[in-house]
Parts: C-alpha cells; sequence; structure tokens
C-alpha cells in the first residue's frame, strides 16, 4: 500500500506528496492495498463514498484520483485514455499551467519556426525522417516545455488518423540507470510511461495501446540523463520500444543541454530550436 498510494497519480504535485509521506507511512505501515479498501473504504461507517473521501484527507491526496482508483469506470484502455488527453506523470507546473490555457503566442518566432521545421524536406524529398523524433531545443526560459506541450501533441506525425494521447515525463526522476551502455533502459523507461498510464486510468494495459501516443521527456539535458539522450543508438532503441507501446508514436525530447550532435536534422529527426526572449 505505501508503494501504491505514494504515487504521484494521487497528488497535485511532488512536493504535497513528499509533504504527507510521513503521515502516510504511519497509517499505511503493513498494510497491503487490499486492507486499505477493506479498513477505510468498505468498513467506513458512513459507506465507500465517505470513505475514500476520508482517507484522500489522511494522506493529503485528491479527492478525484482516489475515486478512480476504487471506483474506475468501465470503459476501454482507449477510451480512457481518450478522456485524459494529457497525462502529466511528473506534477509539472509547465503542465499545470498548459492546461489552463495559457497562450504561447508571445514567443519569439514560434509560427515562423514550425512552418519551416515541418515543411522542410530530408535528402529524398521527402518530408519524413527516420525516426518518430523530435527535439526541442533551446536556452532556459524560451519556451520549450510550452512549445512542445501546444504543438507536438495536437497529432503530428500522427498518420493513422487514430485517436491520439499525450504522456508527459521527466525520466531524470527516475529509478533507472541512464548510462549509454545500459541495454535495459530503454525498455524500462517504456515501461514508466505504460505503468502511469495504467495507473492514470486506473486500468491494467495488456496489449498494444490502439492510438497514437506522444510522449514528450522533458528535462533530457540534466546531467544525469544528457549523456544518454545525445547517443543515437539509445534513442533509436527507445524509438523501436515505443512503437510496441501504441500502434503509432511522436517522441518529443525537450532539454536546454541537449543538442542532438549526433543525429540528422534533414533525416533523422525534426529539431525545433527555440529562440531567447530578447531576440
Amino acid at each position: 500500500a505505501m508503494v501504491v498510494f505514494s504515487r504521484l497519480f494521487f497528488y497535485n504535485s511532488q512536493q504535497l506528496a513528499d509533504i504527507a509521506a510521513e503521515d502516510r507511512e504511519a497509517l499505511l505501515k503493513g498494510m497491503t492495498v487490499g486492507d486499505v479498501y477493506e479498513k477505510f473504504i468498505a468498513g467506513h461507517k458512513n459507506g465507500v463514498r465517505t470513505g475514500i473521501v476520508d482517507f484522500a484527507d489522511r494522506i493529503s491526496s485528491r479527492i478525484s484520483s482516489m475515486e478512480r482508483f476504487f471506483c474506475p469506470p468501465k470503459m476501454t484502455v482507449e477510451e480512457a485514455l481518450v478522456r485524459e488527453k494529457l497525462l502529466d506523470c511528473s506534477g509539472s507546473m509547465e503542465v499545470a499551467v498548459f492546461k489552463r490555457g495559457r497562450s504561447i503566442e508571445e514567443i519569439p518566432s514560434v509560427e515562423t519556426m514550425w512552418k519551416t521545421t515541418t515543411t522542410q524536406v530530408n535528402s529524398q524529398g521527402k518530408q519524413t525522417r527516420a525516426l518518430p523524433l523530435c527535439l526541442v531545443l533551446g536556452p532556459s526560459g524560451s519556451g520549450k516545455t510550452c512549445f512542445a506541450l501546444k504543438y507536438l501533441t495536437q497529432g503530428f506525425l500522427n498518420d493513422s488518423g487514430k485517436e491520439q494521447f499525450s504522456v508527459y515525463m521527466r525520466p531524470g526522476c527516475l529509478n533507472i540507470d541512464f548510462n549509454p551502455t545500459n541495454p535495459l533502459a530503454p525498455k524500462e523507461l517504456i515501461q514508466e510511461v505504460k505503468d502511469n498510464c495504467a495507473m492514470e486510468i486506473k486500468q491494467e494495459i495488456h496489449q498494444k495501446i490502439d492510438m497514437h501516443a506522444c510522449i514528450i521527456f522533458d528535462g533530457a539535458g540534466s546531467s544525469y540523463t544528457k549523456s544518454w539522450f545525445e547517443n543515437k543508438a539509445v534513442l533509436e532503441s527507445l524509438c523501436q520500444e515505443a512503437r510496441e507501446l501504441a500502434s503509432s508514436v511522436t517522441i518529443v525530447l525537450v532539454g536546454t543541454g541537449i543538442t542532438g550532435r549526433n543525429l540528422s536534422s534533414v533525416d533523422d529527426a525534426y529539431f525545433f530550436r527555440m529562440k531567447p526572449w530578447q531576440s
């Protein structure tokens, strides 16, 4: 129970989850999820609904998340993901701001940069790249994350015409060995995406999702992950693993420190280079 109810799915931010850790540990020590349900939810004197609300209050979690966990709606994985649209696996302030509808129209040269990059042909004269990969590069504060959320989650590279869902994650916070020589890291990272999706929609995901997935990895240029995300072989493996998650995918790397120096912006991936505000 401690592992399950410590996940970010239940909280508005990682900070709130950390603040509640001590009380959560004291309440749940030695308990399973089944124990929690029997004691606090099903066994509540005022019924299941009140039990969910009281339990959420005791561990400082979101009531809506607790309701979805204990009383999930009956729908397919695809239906649940369509409902969510954008799954924030990192409790990011940027995602919260984006969901409130903040515009990025004032970011310098966004429209020009978007049109130039998306219409650039490769060395074969086609508007395609070898990998379903986008790099959003630029200095800190240039609007990289907001750009990725607004432009790249709206069906970019979704040639299948299938419904789309998007996932936002900061991989530097994960317990994965991001050494370029670790062959398991790409699979582990996509498994984290899958596990977080399952947690968000409160359903097991047993087969390939019949949708287009846009997966945004923010903070890719951190000291912990930079060398990994700069490695072409790693990125090829990551894209291949992602194709096992959904029918089609777009992988988006966002980071101040990454350069994409081992990739071709003409043939390998799409490079979106954000400009500083003062320009």
